[in-house]
């Protein structure tokens, strides 16, 4: 969505480093207003698929996948770079894994080369409240954030899930087990999505070989300020995963103790009025 010149790139590099396996680029662009639709729609290299409006991200994917003929696939954010030949590398593990390993995703790189967020645990009610503590607990040096590199072991390692950047799914489990949730619009629906799996027994991996740089990520995501739209969005993704895994009783302890940890944060935080009236007012109304 919006990623016109990030996208060009990425297909580039898709094609300029994708050796000795058989693939297909399926682009599904959200109704983007940059004039994405103009150099992308007569690109004989890929299936572009024109959504009339922004879905988001899973209901694309879900869109995408019904073009897809292909035995794995590959989600690929548009704001990736492949450095080296990824796909061949996961094709590659996959194809001598057992069933139940069921995607696949990398250690994604910073413009530093340095790892970034790539991976991680299911959320629970506690942790995602440990994670809203921390900026209470921080000022007195007690660190309650999650930190993935404590996670990081000689590849390949298992994870609870592989973030929606690049993650290598076996088709098949699709099939049985059904792809990306619709309820969820942006943020959580890789999770949900991997959680499922994970029920049915099935294992999720960070593999060595593919080398992809992420451009969304800067230095360290954790560095960026997050904007009062995308901070709605992740927290209507952790509200519909909340709901959809807890009972109604957990679900509304939840969602209380959020907002109460969330109001200062919110008030002290430099965005404008109308910014925090607008992500109070979705927290109230949810």
């Amino acid at each position: 969505y919006n990623t016109k010149l990030h996208t060009s790139n990425c297909i580039r590099s898709i094609v300029e480093n994708t050796k000795g396996v058989t693939y297909e680029i399926i682009l599904v662009d959200n109704a983007s207003t940059d004039g994405s639709q103009d150099l992308f729609r007569n690109d004989n290299r890929i299936k572009f698929v024109e959504n009339n409006e922004n879905l988001g991200f899973g209901k694309a994917n879900n869109i995408g996948y019904k073009y897809a003929i292909g035995k794995y696939i590959f989600l690929l954010n548009s704001d990736t770079i492949l450095l080296n030949n990824a796909l061949k590398h996961f094709y590659d593990f996959a194809e001598c894994s057992v069933n139940n390993i069921v995607c696949l995703g990398s250690l994604l790189l910073d413009k530093n080369n340095q790892i970034m967020h790539s991976f991680g645990c299911f959320p629970t009610i506690s942790n995602i409240l440990l994670h809203l503590l921390s900026v209470y607990t921080s000022r007195l040096n007690l660190n309650l954030e999650f930190n993935e590199t404590r996670y990081i072991r000689e590849r390949p390692f298992e994870v609870d899930y592989v973030t929606g950047a690049d993650l290598f799914i076996r088709r098949e489990i699709i099939e049985i087990y059904g792809f990306f949730d619709p309820v969820f619009f942006l943020y959580y629906e890789e999770t949900d999505l991997q959680y499922r799996y994970s029920k049915a027994r099935c294992k999720m991996l960070v593999i060595d070989g593919p080398m992809i740089y992420h451009i969304d990520g800067g230095s360290s995501h954790k560095q960026k300020k997050v904007s009062a739209k995308q901070m709605i969005y992740i927290t209507d993704g952790r509200f519909k995963y909340i709901r959809k895994h807890y009972n109604l009783f957990s679900y509304f302890f939840f969602i209380i103790i959020y907002f109460l940890l969330r109001l200062i944060p919110v008030a002290i935080n430099n965005y404008s009025v109308s910014e925090k009236i607008r992500f109070l007012s979705f927290l109230i109304k949810d």
